[in-house]
């Protein structure tokens, strides 16, 4: 390890312990009636030098060096804490996090998760974990019992970029999923593209056989949102509804999205 990752390695096991994270929530409201179901969970560090920094500047970066599990747990300390916070003012929404393929190799990891709902108060049911498509179907065997432990524990969990990896069918029934997102280089290209417009009918029609919810990441424009409307099953995600907000822009966006 060079002498520029042996400091940003411990920059970022100090960042961990002292939380220099700030949480940013992407609101996920439903197609039908525009109602806020969730929001996803992102991260952004705020280094003393380098300054704010995005996940892709840290995050292979923690998988790299082994970090990426106390990352992922400081991440979700986090989360579990706003949370709580917000209870009494949104009490049905739901949180999607981000967790690593390196993460549901930990045995640990389900009742870690188990136990910290436990001490905000929160029921698993109102908590999804997002792995990548690619991430999950690489590691899907070494993984199933971890994911199996989280589910059976109540909580839900999300194939994110659905379609760009090579999942086949038979991987699809044995990972015991509920979500699938749909990547957002379909979800930009449906106005003009019949491709995209067929494999987002497919993923509707794969959804509903398998009992699963169905998410559009990456809604730019109202024209794609009322394309999507045709799907009322389908929970909308991206930049149209909102940008990743903090908590106070999250808690001004969600008084002015009520009123319409």
């Amino acid at each position: 390890m060079s002498t520029d990752n042996n400091h940003l390695y411990d920059d970022l096991l100090r960042a961990c312990i002292h939380k220099e994270f700030e949480l940013y929530y992407q609101p996920q409201v439903t197609l039908a009636d525009r109602m806020v179901v969730g929001v996803e969970v992102l991260v952004r560090w705020h280094h003393p030098t380098l300054g704010l920094l995005y996940p892709d500047a840290f995050i292979p970066f923690a998988e790299e060096t082994g970090l990426i599990t106390q990352l992922t747990e400081t991440i979700i300390k986090m989360a579990f804490a706003q949370r709580a916070l917000w209870e009494s003012q949104f009490t049905q929404l739901h949180f999607s996090i981000n967790i690593s393929s390196q993460d549901v190799l930990s045995l640990f990891l389900p009742n870690l998760i188990e136990e910290l709902c436990e001490q905000n108060g929160m029921q698993p049911s109102f908590l999804t974990f997002e792995l990548t498509e690619t991430a999950v179907m690489q590691e899907l065997t070494s993984s199933l019992e971890v994911l199996n432990r989280l589910k059976m524990k109540g909580f839900h969990l999300s194939i994110d970029d659905f379609g760009t990896g090579y999942s086949s069918l038979a991987k699809l029934y044995d990972a015991p999923f509920d979500e699938l997102k749909i990547d957002r280089r379909f979800t930009k290209d449906l106005l003009a593209n019949h491709q995209a417009q067929t494999i987002v009918d497919i993923c509707v029609m794969l959804a509903k056989a398998l009992d699963m919810t169905l998410v559009a990441e990456g809604i730019e424009d109202e024209q794609t949102f009322e394309y999507l409307q045709r799907y009322p099953e389908i929970i909308g995600q991206g930049y149209w509804i909102a940008k990743p907000l903090s908590r106070e822009q999250f808690e001004q966006w969600f008084d002015s999205w009520k009123r319409g």
